[in-house]
């Protein structure tokens, strides 16, 4: 993983893999863990820049990731979100919105240091 990388955790594959599409094609580097204590290992191998957590998991739910990695990784972003089962298209659209306002939120941040990174010959 890497300081321009986003975890992604769930323990859905298909939603994890929607969310992988998605980001994949907005540009970011994407990690995956299907479980909050994968996510944990991952994230104290490697820091990725921003976790984007299912709430909702067997085991380990979102919201201890969200406060573990707050002890351990303060200044790591981590969002979570919960998502009721759903075909209704406005609710899958609404949840899209959400996805792409937090990619946005951490887009510049992280095209600034994945440019810092590739420029530094260190």
């Amino acid at each position: 993983m890497g300081r321009s990388a986003v975890l992604v955790v769930d323990d859905d594959d298909d939603f994890r893999a929607l969310v992988r599409l998605h980001l994949v094609a907005s540009g970011f580097e994407v990690v995956e863990a299907d479980s909050g204590e994968g996510a944990l290992e991952l994230v104290d191998a490697s820091p990725p820049a921003l976790v984007l957590s299912d709430l909702r998991m067997g085991g380990m739910d979102g919201a201890e990731v969200r406060s573990r990695l707050s002890r351990s990784h303060p200044d790591l972003p981590v969002c979570v979100w919960s998502a009721l089962p759903t075909t209704e298209p406005s609710v899958m659209r609404k949840g899209l919105k959400a996805l792409e306002t937090v990619i946005a939120d951490h887009r510049s941040r992280l095209l600034d240091e994945s440019i810092a990174k590739r420029a530094d010959p260190a």
